[in-house]
């Protein structure tokens, strides 16, 4: 008799096979290690980006003194309570521009003995030394980075002499502010 007539023999279904395991296993772990790599990757550029973002952010504020240009002045460099620091010295300055005319910082900075760095910056929007550039016309306000120290905790005080000119702009008002700034490397390093 043929399957499928009344009273014939009916065909048995296979067997099911048994599913295997492994593939879920293995693609659950690729899974997991894909995650993990972009997270990984997340987080190390972020914190590259902490680490490169420029030298000239601007730091905590350590003391701020008004300053007069072409006269020398005094103000301090103190380094951090943990790890490294840059000990930063900002002129933060209002100004009108001569009409035409770039604007220069030039100067000297010295905060070691027998060492002076020399200044020359052109205060123009931003750039790596300038920021919160405004202008209103002729009138300019502007942060310049113009010295830094790299410092250890526990080190001493540096007393700086701080000495600028200004070409091109007419100084209404300024100030000296020492700030510091660490990278997430500079708070663990010993």
């Amino acid at each position: 008799m043929q399957p499928g007539y009344p009273g014939a023999p009916q065909p048995t279904a296979a067997p099911a096979k048994k599913k295997s395991s492994v593939g879920k296993i293995i693609g659950g772990c690729l899974g997991v290690a894909v995650l993990s790599c972009c997270c990984f990757t997340g987080i190390g550029g972020y914190v590259g980006y902490l680490e490169n973002r420029g030298l000239y952010t601007l730091g905590d504020e350590v003391s701020t003194v008004p300053f007069q240009l072409g006269v020398p002045q005094q103000v301090t460099a103190v380094g951090p309570g943990s790890g490294y620091a840059f000990a930063q010295i900002w002129a933060e300055i209002e100004a009108q521009q001569v009409m035409g005319g770039d604007m220069i910082m030039t100067g000297q900075v010295s905060c070691r003995s027998g060492f002076a760095d020399d200044v020359d910056i052109m205060v123009w929007e931003q750039n790596s030394r300038v920021t919160d550039f405004t202008r209103s016309g002729d009138h300019v306000t502007a942060k310049v980075m113009v010295h830094d120290e790299y410092m250890r905790s526990g080190e001493a005080p540096q007393p700086c002499t701080v000495n600028l000119q200004l070409r091109g702009a007419t100084l209404t008002s300024g100030n000296l502010v020492v700030r510091t700034y660490q990278r997430p490397s500079d708070r663990f390093a010993n």
